[in-house]
């Protein structure tokens, strides 16, 4: 995959969550199964990407023992981060 692709699918996770956000500021979590099949991404993809953006704290993750993450929101550090249009 290259770098242009990579950071075309995390701006396109962190809109997805802003978006979420901004429609929904009390309930701002979306699904794994829900961002995995709206971006038609193997989940792989999709994980490597999400796991990347928690530790840049652009986002939060709620997860479980028994699976990977369930859902997933942005946080204010990745609301500035689009804002800024990075």
């Amino acid at each position: 995959m290259s770098d242009k692709l990579d950071a075309k699918i995390r701006g396109l996770i962190l809109q997805t969550l802003y978006k979420k956000r901004r429609e929904t500021p009390r309930n701002p979590m979306v699904l794994r199964k829900k961002m995995i099949e709206s971006m038609d991404v193997e989940e792989a993809v999709m994980d490597f990407h999400i796991y990347y953006l928690e530790e840049k704290r652009l986002i939060t993750l709620r997860t479980s023992p028994n699976s990977p993450w369930i859902n997933a929101k942005i946080t204010a550090t990745g609301i500035d981060h689009v804002d800024r249009g990075n």
